[in-house]
């Protein structure tokens, strides 16, 4: 409820109906705010305007006009005194309201020229955000820097963002560039794998085909040198950024934090997220302080959240440059391309084939160009039996992987004719065929699969409608589920955006 002022019996008091909000706080913004004059009661009045504050520079991250006459805005800033940054809520009030007096003069102008991604200079009165739904009402505004424009501005969906208030959000541990389609995957990767806190930035760009995933410091993913370690990760993140020590709400004010940031008589090596800021960033700085190759320091900063995260540290703390696939020396044809995708399949699901392996037959339906079946080999696995049309490379496997040129339909039926049964213990089919026809060929195999034999099958989608390859894949992972036990469906790092891969232990009896 607001506060009415207490006028001395000496004062002749106007009729009309006035409020005004007292604040016993300082205001020690810039003198360059956009000036207004100051609201009295009365002509008659010599009581002063009441006292704002100023919330300093904040990112604009989105706008929700109430009734056309008020615009409440989520923005966020650095936190105050700690490392790390904070959400707000602030309301902007027309003057065309009536009986209102914490209204904001420039409201239109406002509304006609700041979008989401421009940085703001903002006063106004403290709110009871518990109460009002916002922490602030501002009375002056200035822009300080606009953000991106067309198809680089950022976006978000209306309910991405924090209802609330948050008061701090603490530093990434590492901040990691993957591709786009590949974030919800990795969140749920990195999660289960080691642990903590991983989510996507709120504010990815529109024209941009990466996106940033933040990975908080309880998450066992401590550094560059364990995800280089990963060779799941490694194929689909592009570059890590480590050692995120401060936040800037502007290009500008990130150049000049790591210039104070920087040792004295350090030369700096710049890698942005997005890159189009590199040189405006460079720009900023003094001469001679960048520079590509002769450097000592290595310079970081990364547009996350609204906000440029940023950090200076000596080059062996950071992974400098984008990440290849050779740098795990795995990843270096088709073959080991193809090899990575059984591997993660058999690590999340939770297969060891550890000893038993040496005894084992397995089949690999739809092998070329062999990556699943050289897998099988370096796991120990006695016989491969490898099936495709296509070549499958077995060189070096001292003859345990045996390339049959024949379909999957057929090799199963020589099996069956030569009167096999209960022999493999390792059935795999990444061949390119709809959910049904694989599950019919798995099928088919059923009496030559030993029961707890090891199934992994890759779910392909030929369908034009998202709808029916939907109700395709429930079918067919529910037949999966009917001839095997402890059914798990994972869309792998390794699957394209158009697959999905199933594993079970074979049951039985069918």
């Amino acid at each position: 409820m607001r506060q009415t002022l207490i006028l001395s019996t000496t004062t002749v008091v106007s009729t009309a109906k006035f409020y005004l909000r007292v604040i016993p706080v300082e205001c020690n913004c810039n003198s360059d705010l956009i000036q207004f004059p100051k609201m009295v009661c009365s002509s008659t009045s010599n009581v002063a305007a009441p006292t704002i504050t100023c919330l300093g520079e904040v990112v604009v991250l989105q706008r929700r006009l109430h009734y056309r006459r008020m615009m409440f805005l989520s923005v966020a800033l650095p936190a105050e005194h700690q490392s790390g940054y904070q959400f707000k809520t602030v309301l902007l009030k027309s003057p065309t309201l009536n009986d209102h007096t914490d209204v904001c003069e420039n409201y239109e102008e406002f509304c006609h020229t700041v979008r989401p991604g421009d940085c703001v200079r903002l006063e106004g009165w403290p709110e009871d955000e518990s109460r009002n739904e916002c922490s602030m009402v501002v009375s002056r505004w200035q822009l300080v820097e606009a953000g991106t424009r067309g198809k680089m501005q950022m976006f978000a969906l209306e309910d991405s963002w924090p209802s609330r208030d948050v008061p701090f959000i603490e530093l990434p541990k590492l901040v990691l560039q993957c591709q786009v389609g590949y974030e919800e995957r990795l969140v749920e990767y990195i999660s289960n794998e080691y642990g903590g806190g991983c989510r996507t930035s709120w504010t990815p760009l529109c024209a941009v085909g990466e996106r940033m995933l933040l990975i908080d410091k309880d998450s066992r993913l401590q550094d560059w040198q364990s995800v280089l370690s990963d060779v799941n990760l490694c194929h689909v993140l592009k570059r890590i950024y480590t050692n995120l020590t401060e936040v800037a709400t502007s290009v500008q004010g990130a150049a000049e934090l790591l210039r104070k940031k920087a040792p004295d008589g350090c030369v700096l090596r710049l890698q942005t997220f997005p890159s189009r800021y590199q040189k405006t960033i460079a720009d900023y700085l003094p001469e001679g302080m960048c520079h590509p190759r002769e450097y000592t320091h290595v310079a970081q900063v990364v547009y996350v959240d609204g906000l440029y995260l940023l950090g200076v540290a000596e080059p062996e703390q950071c992974y400098i440059g984008n990440i290849v696939e050779t740098s795990n020396g795995r990843l270096t044809d088709s073959v080991c391309k193809a090899e990575y995708k059984l591997a993660e399949a058999f690590r999340r699901f939770g297969y060891d084939l550890a000893d038993e392996g040496r005894q084992m037959v397995a089949m690999d339906v739809g092998a070329s160009p062999g990556g699943w079946s050289r897998y099988l080999h370096n796991k120990g696995v006695g016989r491969i039996i490898a099936v495709d049309k296509g070549e499958v490379d077995c060189s070096e496997t001292d003859g345990k992987i045996e390339h049959w040129d024949m379909l999957g339909q057929e090799a199963i039926q020589k099996l069956l004719d030569e009167g096999h049964k209960d022999m493999l213990g390792v059935y795999v089919c990444d061949a390119n065929l709809p959910p049904p026809e694989s599950l019919a060929m798995l099928r088919q195999a059923s009496t030559l699969i030993k029961p707890g034999a090891y199934v992994v099958v890759t779910f392909k989608n030929p369908y034009k409608r998202k709808k029916d390859w939907y109700e395709a894949k429930a079918l067919s992972f529910a037949d999966f589920s009917s001839m095997c036990d402890s059914t798990t469906e994972v869309h792998l790092l390794a699957n394209t955006p158009n697959e999905t891969t199933v594993g079970g232990r074979w049951k039985g009896g069918h």
